[in-house]
């Protein structure tokens, strides 16, 4: 039986990492859209915005793992597309 995503937690989860990466506080940033993916991981935007602090956060190797999950989720999304090639 699959759990159902938590959408509510995962949401709340996302505006705090959205807080923390306006105040350019990169690792807890990733760390919130990391909880947010772990309650809901069928939405694109917590992968975008997870990997949206790379350019910000230099963690080379991890930080293409994070951009290849963005785009293996959505591979039609320009946004994702960009962020693979940065």
């Amino acid at each position: 039986m699959a759990i159902a995503p938590d959408v509510e937690a995962a949401t709340a989860l996302k505006v705090k990492g959205n807080k923390a990466f306006a105040q350019h506080d990169w690792p807890t940033a990733i760390d919130f859209y990391t909880q947010a993916i772990e309650k809901n991981d069928k939405d694109p935007s917590f992968y975008c915005n997870r990997a949206q602090v790379g350019p910000n956060w230099d963690r080379g190797e991890q930080l293409t793992n994070l951009r290849r999950q963005t785009s293996n989720l959505k591979p039609m999304d320009m946004r994702s597309q960009m962020l693979l090639m940065q």
